[in-house]
């Protein structure tokens, strides 16, 4: 399954937030921890499961490579800095939460998308320079 355009990818995105939140919140009324804990991989799972079914406009349906996360390195680099944002906030709320071990790891696992989204951008951006 490859997902071009852009309605269809935001229907996709929202779809996979809505799916990930009632799950999160229907947990977390049995353990607030286990709610967190379910959101934290839900979302690291969307992320890959979009960068593995979005394409651009001109990218074949042959899969990617597996550092790259987007069509651009533009696109790739907006990527990063946003999960940059949201791994520094998950770790200042780490001291100001009561769940604040598992808001680290969501910090870290953040982080983590946010180097993979650093790399590609990097990568596509080499690859650029090279077939000029």
């Amino acid at each position: 399954m490859r997902i071009r355009e852009t309605p269809a990818k935001a229907g996709f995105v929202l779809a996979g937030i809505i799916l990930g939140v009632l799950i999160a919140v229907a947990l977390a009324l049995v353990s607030v921890l286990a709610g967190y804990i379910w959101w934290i991989v839900a979302a690291i799972g969307l992320f890959a499961l979009c960068a593995r079914f979005f394409r651009g406009p001109q990218e074949s349906d042959a899969p990617r490579p597996w550092w790259r996360v987007a069509a651009t390195a533009r696109a790739s680099a907006i990527l990063a800095a946003l999960f940059a944002v949201m791994g520094v906030t998950a770790f200042v709320n780490a001291f100001a939460t009561p769940l604040g071990a598992a808001s680290g790891f969501g910090g870290i696992a953040l982080i983590a998308s946010a180097a993979v989204c650093a790399y590609s951008a990097l990568r596509l951006r080499e690859s650029a320079r090279a077939r000029s």
